[in-house]
C-alpha cells in the first residue's frame, strides 16, 4: 500500500516536472517570438524614418531649381520679364525650405549617430540661402559673410570669396547634399523604436502648392 502511494507520488512529480518544463519552453518560445516581432517592427520603423527624411530633403532642396529658373528669367533667357507671381513662387518655396530645413536638422541631430550629418545639412541650407539671394540679385557682402565658414562656425564650408563664385557654390552644394543623402541611408541611429508620426508636430509644414 505504501509502495503504491510512493509510486503514485513519484509519477505525479515526474508528470509535474514535465509539464513545468513544457510551460517554460512555451514561455521562452513566446518571448523569442515577441522579441523577433519587435525587431521586425523596429527595422520597418527605421526604414520608414530613412524614407521619410529622403522625401523631406527632396521637398526642401527643390527650391534650388526654382532659384536657377528665376535667375535665368531675370536675366532675360526666356524672352520675358519676371513677374510678381514668379517672385511669390520662389519666395514661398524659400520660406518653406528654411522652416522645414530647421525641422530636418533637429531630426538628424536626434536620431543619427553621425557628427558630420548635421554639419553637412547646415551647409546645404546656407548654400541654398546664398543661391536664393544671388538669384534675386541681392547677395550682399554681409550675406556672404554670414554664411561663410570661420574658425568657430562651419556654415557653408566656403569663404566669402568662394561664395561669390556661382560654380563653386553649386559644386559645394552638390557635394554636401550627396553626403547628407548617403548618411541618411546608411548611418547608425542613436534612437530605436521610432514611429513615423513621432516628429510630425516638428515637421508640420508641407511643401507649398
Amino acid at each position: 500500500m505504501i509502495s503504491a502511494v510512493i509510486a503514485s507520488a513519484v509519477a505525479f512529480l515526474i508528470a509535474w516536472k514535465i509539464t513545468e518544463g513544457n510551460n517554460d519552453r512555451r514561455i521562452e518560445v513566446a518571448r523569442n517570438t515577441h522579441r523577433e516581432r519587435l525587431d521586425e517592427n523596429e527595422k520597418k520603423a527605421i526604414i520608414a524614418l530613412r524614407h521619410e527624411l529622403v522625401d523631406d530633403v527632396a521637398q526642401v532642396v527643390s527650391v534650388w531649381y526654382l532659384c536657377l529658373q528665376y535667375e535665368r528669367a531675370r536675366q532675360g533667357e526666356f524672352g520675358r520679364r519676371v513677374t510678381v507671381s514668379d517672385f511669390k513662387q520662389i519666395h514661398d518655396q524659400y520660406a518653406f525650405a528654411r522652416t522645414s530645413g530647421s525641422a530636418i536638422q533637429l531630426k538628424l541631430q536626434t536620431f543619427f549617430n553621425s557628427p558630420d550629418l548635421s554639419k553637412n545639412w547646415h551647409a546645404v541650407m546656407d548654400l541654398i540661402s546664398v543661391r536664393y539671394y544671388a538669384a534675386l540679385g541681392r547677395l550682399t557682402t554681409e550675406l556672404k559673410a554670414n554664411n561663410a565658414t570661420s574658425k568657430d562656425e562651419y556654415h557653408s564650408g566656403l569663404n566669402v570669396e568662394q561664395l561669390a563664385e556661382a560654380e563653386t557654390v553649386k559644386n559645394a552644394y552638390a557635394d554636401h547634399l550627396d553626403a547628407v543623402m548617403a548618411d541618411i541611408i546608411s548611418s547608425d541611429l542613436l534612437l530605436t523604436g521610432y514611429s513615423p508620426k513621432a516628429f510630425r508636430g516638428t515637421y508640420a509644414a508641407r511643401s507649398p502648392r
